[in-house]
């Protein structure tokens, strides 16, 4: 455990060195101000252009009801379209900037010298997943909390109470299952960007999916599927979150065989 926790500190240090976490925080801040001004404001920019070139709309009233769908002006449905815009764009970039992380750095040379003092490669990778899954992680949870005391303060807060703490958790742990098994993943592909192509797929394609069928609630995609409706039901989050731990554990024990016959480069 001790050595577990000395990696762990070399691995917060470089994503704090590498101001990883504030790109991180800095990308969940753009997808929430943008979800929240063009809520507030795109609507009205729609209804001035309808007045000053009314000729422009055929139909405004199908356009208001699409506008309706795409910037929701209530609570609830709001926190749905921030959780969607996180589970795709969010996980897009924590996919690009982990998917070559262990491949680069035993590449780079950076494994000589912790494996040269005794630290094993299990440990390395292990520090890595858990490291960079919390980090990119525990913003998700605070901003998803953030949001919603913004856009209570904003939006039509009726039908909805509370703090929205059961889809804040189901999206970090959807978050940080993604990243590491990009992490997983790139060491078992030969080339890890397929890694993260692969983990991108999986996550615009299955939630969609595998909601279609009632056996989709038993898929750790249904993490993103529970934050993204804004259910209630924690009944339903057991299941994928010890598939995800499973699925995890299992990457992990092949990741860590195929470690063992990677060369570090001098």
């Amino acid at each position: 455990m001790k050595t577990i926790i000395f990696i762990a500190r070399k691995d917060l240090k470089e994503i704090l060195r590498g101001r990883k976490n504030i790109y991180f925080s800095l990308t969940l801040f753009a997808l929430g101000a943008m979800v929240i001004l063009t809520t507030l404001y795109f609507p009205l920019l729609i209804d001035a252009l309808g007045k000053k070139a009314p000729e422009m709309i055929s139909d405004s009233k199908s356009l208001d009801e699409m506008m309706g769908n795409l910037f929701p002006n209530n609570v609830k449905e709001s926190l749905g379209i921030w959780a969607s815009d996180v589970g795709v764009f969010y996980t897009i970039v924590i996919t690009l900037m982990t998917h070559s992380l262990v491949p680069d750095e035993m590449k780079k040379g950076i494994w000589i010298m912790p494996l040269s003092v005794g630290y094993d490669r299990k440990e390395l990778l292990l520090s890595k997943c858990l490291v960079y899954a919390l980090s990119a992680a525990f913003p998700v949870f605070i901003l998803t909390n953030v949001y919603y005391i913004v856009a209570s303060t904003l939006l039509n807060g009726e039908g909805y109470s509370g703090f929205p703490i059961l889809q804040s958790l189901s999206l970090s742990l959807a978050i940080a299952g993604i990243v590491v098994l990009t992490i997983l993943l790139s060491t078992l592909y030969k080339h890890s960007i397929t890694a993260a192509v692969t983990m991108i797929v999986i996550i615009l394609v299955g939630p969609d999916v595998l909601s279609l069928f009632s056996f989709g609630k038993f898929f750790p995609t249904h993490l993103l599927t529970f934050a993204y409706t804004m259910s209630n039901d924690i009944s339903s989050l057991f299941i994928p979150t010890i598939g995800l731990v499973v699925l995890c554990i299992v990457l992990f024990f092949f990741s860590s065989k195929r470690l063992m016959n990677m060369e570090v480069s001098r």
